[in-house]
């Protein structure tokens, strides 16, 4: 056809440098580019550290084990209950959450009184009993989060 120009296409990736000329566009090298994580109000620079822990989080989710306990006497008051975010899909939560607040519950009554006073060394094994059982069943590396609530 006279008088119809070609259309060109130009694919490009992030760094890619487009120079516009005369009503035609290419490829013109490449720039050092990447992506900009936005924290809140402050931008650029997260520490790697950081950033680990959000894949970590994005891709196994978050558990977190509530138990309350008599301040006074070390007692279990309340729980274990269990909090899960992004760890199992719908349906097959139910029956682990009771199977996992058993097991956090032996764990508990063997530390009995010990609870409040050592609960470092419980949380140790509190965290320990559920890394194996979550990743028995559900072959997923939460984040762990044991919590005592002295009431």
């Amino acid at each position: 056809r006279t008088g119809v120009a070609a259309e060109r296409v130009i694919v490009a990736e992030n760094g890619d440098r487009i120079r516009f000329s005369e009503g035609s566009g290419a490829l013109a090298g490449k720039v050092s580019a990447g992506r900009v994580l936005v924290d809140g109000k402050a931008h650029g620079d997260i520490h790697d550290a950081v950033l680990k822990d959000r894949r970590r989080l994005a891709q196994d989710g978050i558990l977190v084990v509530i138990v309350g306990v008599n301040r006074q006497t070390g007692e279990l008051v309340s729980g274990p209950d269990i909090v899960t975010r992004g760890v199992a899909f719908a349906g097959e939560m139910d029956g682990l959450l009771e199977e996992a607040r058993a097991v956090v519950a032996a764990v508990l009554a063997e530390a009995g009184a010990e609870v409040l006073t050592e609960w470092g060394e419980v949380q140790i094994k509190v965290r320990k009993v559920l890394r194996k059982f979550v990743d028995k069943r559900l072959e997923r590396r939460p984040l762990i989060l044991p919590t005592v609530i002295e009431i």
